[in-house]
């Protein structure tokens, strides 16, 4: 994981929140990646799937680069709709 000043975190409204999120599933160097593969890799940690939290964040990272955490979020956005 790769410090981040708050600063470059920051968003104007909903609309810029939602596409700097979806970046997260998308760009592999980018902070908002970091920021989700570390709280899916805690709430891996937590659930006791990883017996580790580095093991939690390397299990998420490796659904974020398979394309499986996107498609996860996809299902779960059709089902709320």
């Amino acid at each position: 994981l790769v410090h981040c000043p708050s600063e470059q975190l920051a968003v104007a409204d909903i609309e810029e929140a939602k596409q700097r999120f979806m970046r997260a599933f998308d760009d592999p160097e980018s902070p908002e990646h970091d920021i989700v593969a570390f709280n899916a890799g805690a709430a891996i940690y937590v659930a006791g799937v990883a017996g580790s939290l580095a093991e939690g964040i390397n299990k998420a990272r490796a659904a974020l680069a398979s394309g499986a955490a996107k498609k996860k979020l996809k299902e779960l956005m059709a089902f709320a709709a």
